[in-house]
């Protein structure tokens, strides 16, 4: 069997899973939903905002740095999604424009790792900026059971 037509359709499926990944993530980080937006990224009623509260100790002080740097981080998250979504509609012109040839595959390919790389990065950095608002106590409680928040809020998205 020639490998040539196998190659093409297993790019063209890591392309869709890639597209798919993005637009997973949008709904994961701007929500499904204005009644989901509210309750999940208002502070002390957030998911991540309890957890913050009653498992790692945040303060009132605290919860209020952390609602800042969220509301800011989800801001410029929503300005990244308009590029991207402007940057996807060219990527795809291009593709269609090449006619869909193995070589613009690979770029389009390329370009929706890099870009899905930007969103993660900058997803980490958010995490560590929630983290630098940690005392030094506090620290070790975040570090141990963070990741558990975002399998919690995954979980809930999907009974959604």
């Amino acid at each position: 069997m020639n490998e040539q037509p196998k190659s093409k359709v297993l790019i063209i499926i890591i392309g869709i899973l890639l597209i798919a990944n993005i637009v997973m993530l949008g709904f994961f980080l701007a929500g499904a939903g204005d009644h989901n937006q509210k309750r999940e990224h208002s502070g002390k009623n957030s998911y991540v905002g309890e957890y913050l509260e009653k498992e790692v100790g945040f303060n009132a002080d605290q919860l209020a740095r952390y609602d800042s740097l969220s509301k800011l981080h989800r801001e410029e998250m929503k300005a990244t999604f308009g590029e991207l979504s402007t940057k996807r509609k060219r990527t795809f012109e291009a593709l269609a424009a090449a006619s869909f040839s193995d070589s613009a595959i690979n770029n389009a390919a390329n370009e929706m790792h890099d870009r899905q790389a930007v969103l993660e990065l900058s997803q980490l950095r958010h995490v560590k900026e929630i983290r630098d608002i940690c005392t030094e106590g506090q620290l070790r409680r975040f570090d141990t059971g963070f990741y558990k928040i975002f399998r919690k809020r995954s979980e809930t998205h999907k009974e959604k």
